[in-house]
């Protein structure tokens, strides 16, 4: 089948990384792995954040502009044979995949859709009904998250099929992992709002420390990174090392070289780092965020702690700091775990299966 592929929020070969790039990429290699033809139908960023009522009227223009731009275009060398629309939100709505779809009847299909209640009368609230009207149009939702599946699901059609689909990963290349027992990873971008938030949490957590010996590892970057890398520095002195940003191997080499990965997760929806520290056998400290909880189960694939409580996460830290042969375990169940609920290729067959069931039921 060929499937028509498109992230408003961040594309999938944008240059910066993220949780959202990470999951467009994954979603396209399990697609491509249960044996459709993947192609990017747009690069168009819908995504605006400032609540600019101008901005985003400019940017539904653009995305008319582009689908009719794309319905012309399938018009002469023939149209995919589904769409898929991957997080869109109030601030990064659709405004091509549902009416391309409607131009040539082609099943619509939209994963981790997501709708706040609360944005209803708000500055985004023309994005808040498009994403109502995009999961309405659609004939098939994959939800990531029970928020998903609690506030973006009851819009559905009532003939609409829902998938509720684990967060996934393709595993790491298998390397002996030469851990440093006194090692804590800290891996997110470093942007303003609940990303920085985190890192003032964890900053404040770390200052908390009683063990001596320990270190930490941060890896991220972005438009805070200067105030975060001198909150860090202030709370954890000469034990913290800056490696800015990396991805793939050399982000996987650091990973490997610590026992546990600390990250707060301030209103974290998925927590794709803290999956991908598991899938490399670390245990995580991390707050009982909904997406944190999720991929985190608390005694098996590291320790969580209420949200904001900074006291419990020290204690927490130090207690896997003090007692590596602990931290060891609860690393190998999560790697463990990780391989068996959260693999790439359980997402690639589950999706293959929901995908035959939506277009046997649409043709």
């Amino acid at each position: 089948m060929r499937i028509a592929f498109y992230a408003p929020l961040k594309p999938p070969d944008h240059p910066r990384p993220s949780g959202d790039r990470l999951l467009a990429r994954l979603f396209i290699k399990a697609l491509e792995r249960a044996g459709h033809h993947v192609e990017v139908a747009s690069r168009l960023r819908s995504f605006e954040g400032a609540g600019d009522a101008a901005a985003q009227r400019s940017l539904r223009r653009d995305g008319e502009r582009e689908a009719a731009r794309l319905i012309d275009a399938y018009a002469a060398r023939g149209a995919p044979d589904l769409w898929f629309s991957y997080h869109l939100y109030h601030k990064a709505p659709d405004w091509i995949g549902p009416e391309v779809c409607r131009a040539f009847d082609l099943p619509y299909l939209v994963a981790e859709a997501s709708v706040s209640p609360r944005e209803a009368d708000g500055p985004w609230r023309t994005g808040h009904r498009r994403a109502i009207h995009c999961i309405r149009r659609a004939r098939g939702m994959i939800a990531l998250h029970p928020r998903d599946v609690e506030c973006a699901a009851p819009h559905l059609d009532a003939g609409a099929a829902l998938l509720e689909l684990k967060p996934f990963l393709e595993p790491w290349p298998a390397a002996p992992p030469p851990r440093d027992a006194a090692a804590v990873a800290a891996v997110a971008m470093m942007r303003p709002g609940d990303k920085e938030r985190s890192w003032a949490e964890l900053a404040e957590i770390v200052s908390l420390i009683e063990t001596r010996d320990w270190r930490l590892e941060v890896v991220g970057d972005g438009a805070a990174r200067a105030r975060v890398e001198a909150m860090l520095a202030k709370a954890a002195g000469d034990r913290a090392r800056f490696h800015g940003r990396l991805e793939g191997a050399a982000l996987a080499d650091v990973l490997r070289r610590c026992r546990i990965l600390l990250w707060p997760g301030v209103n974290e929806a998925l927590g794709m780092a803290c999956l991908e520290a598991q899938g490399l056998g670390l245990a995580v400290v991390a707050g009982r965020n909904g997406g944190l909880a999720r991929v985190v189960p608390h005694g098996l694939g590291g320790l969580l702690y209420a949200p904001g409580d900074v006291r419990q996460a020290a204690a927490w830290l130090d207690y896997l700091l003090r007692r590596p042969a602990v931290a060891a375990r609860l690393g190998r169940g999560a790697r463990e775990r990780v391989a068996a609920c959260h693999s790439l290729d359980a997402a690639s067959e589950e999706l293959r299966r929901f995908i035959e069931r939506l277009c046997a039921k649409s043709c």
